[in-house]
């Protein structure tokens, strides 16, 4: 009997949070209020509130601005997935983030497919691609869709309201990236409370969209036949939901020896992004206990420059925490590849690095004991911009510095490694 294929999208978000101040709304002129009731009109459930953003025409004020900015930069973003292929359904559904579908039309047996392999909401797409609740009449409309093949699209769709779907139609040599940037721009700039949902072919581009113009759309379809596809896609809703959020917790732990090793190959990791006062990576030379070193954003006191973008992580064979919870060498790190950015706070971003500069210089040994007496240690340049975070402030000291008895924040990991992948492995020991 021959298989029929049937075609949905799949819709992910958590709804974001951006209730009205009753002050402000009372000082709205009744034409911004009257646009704002009309924008209530566009559905919300996935992740867009309308109402409240631009209601003033000509927002010019730089501090206002700059909220607008961050409020956005929060905003939770929709992820969602257009395919054929079943299996690339049920892989999507089961990573956990990708569970509501989008049929083309209205089909109860396709609707009981889905609810079979885990949909959580089932929505239509109508001829004319509107994006409408689950309906057999039409339902409520959650959102316009847009061709774009020029800039006179772009602006056009920047001139919509709600939500819109852009579709950028063009060969893999056409411009993709500076359209995304236009879309975002406009979307920062709107008076109606537009937001973008992007059309992609691969979960790379989709990250681009993402994060272009570092705001990035607030949304994505990812529209392919490949299973492959849909698992990256899951592994980027990932990385942004993980986005500044608190990852990695520490203990502190006290010094118990900082001693001079002799000369040793180190290596100073440079990023393409700068590190503030308080981020550091974590480094140690057991997987198990790692040390939060510091970056060189500090000030060298007119000795030598600062260097924003570096860690001076360490001796070569040490750990480096990196995403997803895996451990690297420093050896290993390549330019291109990603490490993680860490905060005294244990907020992680994801940093790209540039290079790996690996030099042979002097040591130090800087051992401390945790709560329960077990004992990590790392080995650092011995110079005064190598700092390790010392508080949850964020304090740093330079391990010229350093003294029996001083406080290190250390991030304590009770398990075993293979490749840098966490095990569960009942002998094993670091010393």
């Amino acid at each position: 009997m021959m298989q029929r294929s049937i075609s949905f999208t799949l819709f992910s978000s958590s709804s974001s949070s951006a209730a009205c101040d009753a002050g402000q709304c009372f000082r709205r002129t009744w034409r911004s209020h009257a646009r704002v009731l009309e924008s209530k009109r566009t559905r919300t459930d996935w992740g867009f509130q309308c109402d409240g953003l631009g209601e003033e025409e000509g927002v010019d004020d730089e501090e206002e601005r700059a909220q607008k900015k961050k409020k956005k930069k929060k905003e939770k973003k929709v992820f969602l997935v257009q395919t054929k292929n079943v299996e690339c359904a049920i892989v999507a559904v089961e990573s956990g983030s990708l569970n509501a579908f989008v049929l083309d039309w209205m089909d109860e047996d396709e609707y009981d497919v889905m609810k079979r392999i885990g949909a959580k909401d089932v929505f239509v797409k109508t001829k004319d691609f509107e994006i409408r609740t689950k309906d057999l009449g039409g339902g409520e409309k959650y959102a316009e869709y847009v061709e774009v093949r020029t800039s006179e699209d772009v602006l056009r769709a920047s001139k919509m309201r709600g939500v819109v779907v852009v579709d950028v139609v063009s060969d893999k040599s056409s411009w993709r990236v500076i359209p995304a940037e236009n879309l975002v721009a406009a979307s920062n700039e709107s008076k109606y409370g537009v937001r973008f949902i992007s059309v992609c072919e691969t979960a790379e581009d989709a990250l681009e969209q993402l994060e272009a113009l570092e705001i990035g759309v607030s949304g994505v379809i990812l529209r392919t036949e490949d299973v492959n596809e849909v698992r990256k896609l899951a592994k980027v809703v990932k990385m942004i939901e993980d986005r500044g959020k608190v990852n990695e917790r520490f203990e502190k732990c006290n010094i118990i020896r900082v001693v001079n090793c002799g000369t040793g190959d180190r290596a100073c990791v440079d990023c393409s992004t700068n590190f503030v006062e308080g981020e550091g990576m974590l480094i140690g030379n057991f997987a198990s206990g790692l040390f939060l070193v510091h970056s060189e954003c500090l000030s060298g006191e007119g000795y030598v420059n600062s260097r924003p973008f570096r860690v001076n992580a360490g001796a070569v064979h040490s750990y480096v925490q990196l995403p997803n919870g895996k451990t690297g060498y420093l050896s290993e790190l390549r330019a291109g590849e990603n490490v993680l950015r860490v905060n005294a706070k244990g907020e992680t971003e994801i940093a790209t690095i540039g290079r790996v500069k690996i030099e042979r210089r002097s040591m130090v040994l800087v051992e401390a004991a945790c709560k329960d007496g077990k004992i990590f240690s790392c080995l650092l340049q011995n110079a005064e911009t190598v700092r390790l975070i010392v508080n949850e402030r964020g304090d740093a000291v330079s391990v010229t510095n350093l003294r029996e008895g001083d406080d290190v924040m250390v991030k304590i990991n009770d398990v075993a490694r293979h490749t840098g992948i966490a095990i569960d492995e009942d002998t094993w020991c670091e010393r």
